[in-house]
């Protein structure tokens, strides 16, 4: 929590993914200063339905998504982590574009 706290005055952004499959979303995302990612599917479907809470933010593509493995080949994997590396994209292009952003405004 230290870390995340001289983070968040620094002006650096935490995305971290939630714990699939539970009522809270875990450390850090729990934490107020971090965005927080649930997984969705290709249609928007939450992975996570039934957990809402106030710091709640953003869902992305984690559910049934292609990656590489050995030998030329691909599986379909998921989970929450692979959610908030699309959010973490989102973020470094959003800083890019605007690199004034403070974490609260993203």
């Amino acid at each position: 929590a230290r870390l995340l706290a001289a983070a968040d005055r620094r002006g650096m952004v935490v995305v971290a993914a939630t714990l699939e499959g539970r009522d809270e979303p875990g450390f850090p995302a729990s934490l107020e200063t971090v965005i927080p990612v649930m997984a969705c599917d290709a249609n928007g479907r939450i992975q996570a339905p039934h957990w809402r809470g106030p710091s709640f933010v953003a869902a992305a593509p984690g559910i049934e998504v292609v990656a590489p493995i050995p030998h030329d080949r691909h599986t379909l994997i998921s989970g929450s982590s692979l959610a908030a590396a699309h959010v973490s994209g989102v973020v470094a292009l959003l800083l890019q574009q605007t690199p004034d952003l403070t974490p609260r405004q993203i």
